[in-house]
């Protein structure tokens, strides 16, 4: 998909869907050309019926812990769809990051611990911290490619943990030469990334030399600590968003690329 004819630095948007949505949009209001890659795509899980049974069962969870806001929407719409009137208050949320905490929020759901930190690792500190884990039922709805990082972590912790897919992530790899054209021509400087699987998604179709060639042109920008490790993973440093927000990630890959744009002298 190719890019505005603004002029300004070249950032593209590996986001899922038809548009790069919000995160665009703030690219463009500080200048940016975006071009929009879309890496993945969300479907429902291929058995729905365990996430069904955890929504009608939410009120015997302690705590509900989620890591994406798409999670946390579709966590909802599940418990929307399985209980016409609640028995009682829902227990309590914990998030990874100020977005998924603001969508359980808007829903009336008491969100009693944020991670500072876009990760498993952040939302393990703050229930450490805390010390209210252990006996605790806690819930975790998630992508089925979400690895086990919080649910082992809490159980270390001495909770009791379910898991339960609330959608499915499908790689859907942009064409690598299509990439290349776009960083060899500086129409592309820098690529964000919101999840480690964008990440695995936007490399799954290229090939060794491409993908060294594509590390090599373009800087990577990720939302949090969890999407930077994939991408040193896969030896490609990445500038990291001082908040896990997607103002924060925008203003980040605006900044990566202007700086790139200074060091080859372009204007």
């Amino acid at each position: 998909m190719m890019g505005d004819t603004a002029d300004g630095p070249g950032v593209a948007v590996t986001r899922p869907g038809d548009t790069p949505g919000r995160l665009g949009q703030l690219l463009r209001r500080g200048g940016a050309v975006v071009t929009h890659w879309p890496c993945i795509r969300f479907e429902v899980p291929v058995d729905p019926e365990p996430l069904a049974n955890a929504a009608r069962a939410y009120a015997s969870y302690d705590w509900i812990a989620v890591t994406s806001p798409r999670a946390a929407r579709l966590w909802l719409e599940a418990v929307a769809a399985a209980i016409d009137t609640p028995a009682g208050p829902p227990p309590a949320a914990a998030a990874a990051g100020p977005a998924t905490a603001a969508v359980l929020r808007d829903a009336g759901w008491a969100v009693r611990h944020v991670a500072e930190t876009y990760s498993a690792a952040g939302l393990l500190e703050v229930f450490a911290a805390a010390g209210d884990a252990p006996g605790a039922r806690i819930l975790f709805p998630c992508s089925d490619r979400a690895d086990d990082e919080l649910p082992e972590g809490l159980r270390r912790l001495g909770a009791d943990v379910a898991r339960v897919t609330a959608y499915r992530t499908v790689a859907t790899p942009p064409d690598p030469a299509e990439v290349l054209s776009a960083a060899r021509s500086g129409r592309v400087g820098a690529v964000t990334f919101t999840s480690p699987s964008t990440v695995e998604s936007f490399l799954a179709g290229a090939d060794g030399e491409q993908t060294r060639e594509i590390r090599g042109r373009l800087a990577a920008v990720a939302i949090g600590p969890t999407t930077a490790a994939t991408l040193r993973a896969a030896d490609w440093p990445a500038m990291v968003a001082e908040t896990a927000t997607l103002e924060a990630l925008a203003a980040a890959a605006l900044r990566t690329r202007a700086e790139g744009r200074a060091e080859t002298g372009a204007s």
